[in-house]
């Protein structure tokens, strides 16, 4: 009876987590389509050079705190589901992970659309170095952020 009631805790788990990643593909959808039909909303500031430099670091910037994030507060509720039906743990690894990166590859286009809709540029200029740059500076942030909420949990 226990194995029971712990398969629909985590079956519980996992649809709440896959409905929080649903609901926020949308949220960032709405998001996306709020500025294109509401340009006074967009930025409109002078600096546009600058802007163009620094976006492509925050994109990748967002897609590293965004899957960190994601993978630590929902990895084991994927995790855990799958254990459920799949007794290894190599394998409900990789399940787990495939699907929080297949969200965050959504939401990074999502949020590279938001920013170019909002600071005006017809397409951010991705590289090795400002994803690698971005990349970095993201998951010191995360990391460093995570590691303060577990040192207080």
């Amino acid at each position: 009876m226990g194995g029971k009631l712990k398969n629909r805790k985590e079956t519980k788990n996992f649809f709440l987590f896959l409905g929080f990643l649903i609901s926020l593909t949308i949220l960032l959808n709405y998001l996306k389509l709020y500025l294109k039909r509401h340009p006074t909303v967009r930025y409109r500031g002078k600096k546009q050079k600058l802007i163009n430099q620094i976006v492509p670091y925050i994109y990748t910037l967002i897609f590293a705190i965004a899957t960190g994030t994601l993978n630590f507060f929902g990895f084991k509720y994927l995790k855990e589901m799958f254990m459920t039906r799949v007794r290894s743990d190599q394998l409900t690894s990789v399940l787990s992970a495939t699907i929080v990166v297949f969200f965050c590859f959504f939401y990074s286009e999502q949020i590279k659309n938001i920013l170019e809709i909002y600071f005006n540029i017809r397409d951010i200029k991705i590289t090795l170095n400002t994803n690698l740059i971005g990349y970095t500076i993201g998951r010191i942030i995360i990391i460093s952020l995570l590691f303060f909420y577990v040192s207080l949990n």
